[in-house]
């Protein structure tokens, strides 16, 4: 069944965890959660799990829904939860209805006992027996066999231990949400353009540590290359931070509260537990990230004295290090000293054109009758992301609530009024 934009719920995690508690909580559960943080993956984990009565409640179905993957851990006793096997049937269904992706993680058990409720999974079947009716039995060994048939991970398996068997699981999911990422329809288009030509400025495989500059008019595209690029290669590093919009929050709170964030961001909160002397936490900090590989995204700064103060510890960063800065000034990133600078340039005109017609129409090309208005308005809003982005939202709401008042003869002339009107509210 096909379903438009508007039916699919929006993405809100980049993964939904969904495992038995009292097998994995305190052990292999806490290593995993701590390796997707320094990873900057965002996850939907119930920290508790005490909840009343068996059924799911509606938050964990909204959570499934909006999360772009679930990664379900079969452990011995998963399947005798029928809060577990419920979040299953959710799962499987997503992933029928809005090509949500499912990683089956087989943590100690083997896939075909998940496949054929066998051992544990039998075992467990057997007690659902007594309290549940024969459909829920039904569905649930359905969806058993469904997941259990997806390409997973299975421990001890090739691995030697369960470090690596979390890393394996974190890059497979880097991985696919990349490859999800890749393929956005929006977020894809003319990052490509853009690629092309700043991939060369970060040299990412040279251990030098390197500052690159990206400016550029408002609503060019600067934050949105910066998280491209950060979205992409975060995985390779060792920690992670992306401040947004320096130049709003350095004005609601400091330019010292966003640095703390930084280096809290970076050394995952340990630099907060150091006491003593300033100089003594200082010190701390720098042997820390001399230690570290880290990318680190600082955008939207509009003056010196904040580029200088955030990135004060350059110096002591570890080896392959990278900060990507965004502003609107290159004097800024001149009087900085930074070399490697990239100048953001407006999107093609294809590119323009598909942005555009994802806003006005939802889809990438224009609707019968308006290719021609598509095109001026590409030319209005001079190839530039965030004025086709308006342009083409307020074109749609204008043709939404036109239209239907339109008849046959009037529908010409009232095409041409619709861009009139954006043209005029913009």
């Amino acid at each position: 069944m096909a379903f438009s934009s508007f039916d699919v719920p929006v993405i809100k995690h980049d993964i939904f965890i969904s495992f038995r508690g009292e097998d994995i909580r305190t052990s292999f559960l806490s290593h995993l959660r701590k390796e997707l943080r320094r990873n900057q993956i965002d996850f939907f984990v119930d920290d508790e799990k005490l909840h009343p009565g068996d059924e799911i409640s509606s938050t964990f179905v909204q959570a499934i829904e909006e999360s772009s993957i679930s990664l379900v851990i079969f452990s011995k006793n998963y399947a005798s939860s029928r809060w577990c096997m419920e979040e299953l049937v959710k799962i499987i269904e997503c992933m029928e209805q809005y090509e949500r992706i499912v990683i089956p993680v087989f943590y100690n058990i083997d896939p075909s006992d998940v496949r054929h409720q066998k051992r544990t999974f039998a075992e467990a079947f057997d007690v659902h027996k007594q309290k549940y009716e024969e459909e829920n039995m039904q569905k649930w060994r359905s969806v058993l066999k469904v997941a259990a048939n997806l390409s997973g991970i299975h421990y001890p398996s090739k691995y030697r231990n369960e470090s690596e068997f979390i890393e394996a699981i974190v890059k497979d999911i880097s991985e696919k949400l990349s490859h999800q990422f890749s393929n956005a329809s929006e977020v894809l288009i003319g990052i490509d353009e853009h690629f092309k030509l700043i991939k060369p400025l970060l040299a990412i495989e040279s251990n030098e540590v390197r500052i690159v500059g990206i400016w550029g008019m408002g609503g060019i595209g600067k934050t949105t290359i910066a998280k491209a690029i950060f979205d992409r290669y975060a995985s390779r590093y060792e920690g992670c931070c992306f401040l947004q919009e320096v130049r709003e929050e350095s004005h609601k709170s400091s330019q010292h509260c966003l640095y703390e964030k930084l280096i809290s961001e970076l050394l995952e909160g340990e630099n907060l537990l150091v006491k003593g002397s300033a100089q003594a936490r200082s010190m701390y900090v720098k042997r820390r990230l001399s230690r570290k590989k880290v990318l680190i995204v600082v955008d939207d700064v509009d003056t010196l004295d904040q580029l200088d103060y955030l990135t004060r510890e350059q110096f002591s960063l570890g080896a392959g290090s990278r900060i990507i800065v965004t502003t609107r000034d290159e004097q800024i990133l001149l009087a900085a000293g930074v070399h490697h600078i990239y100048k953001v340039q407006e999107l093609s005109f294809q590119s323009s054109l598909k942005l555009f017609c994802l806003k006005a129409f939802h889809k990438s090309y224009p609707e019968k009758g308006y290719e021609k208005l598509s095109q001026r308005a590409v030319h209005y809003a001079n190839r530039i992301p965030l004025a086709l982005k308006s342009i083409g939202i307020l074109f749609m709401l204008q043709k939404c609530s036109s239209l239907g008042k339109c008849t046959k003869k009037t529908q010409g002339s009232s095409r041409f009024e619709h861009f009139q009107c954006v043209k005029v509210e913009l």
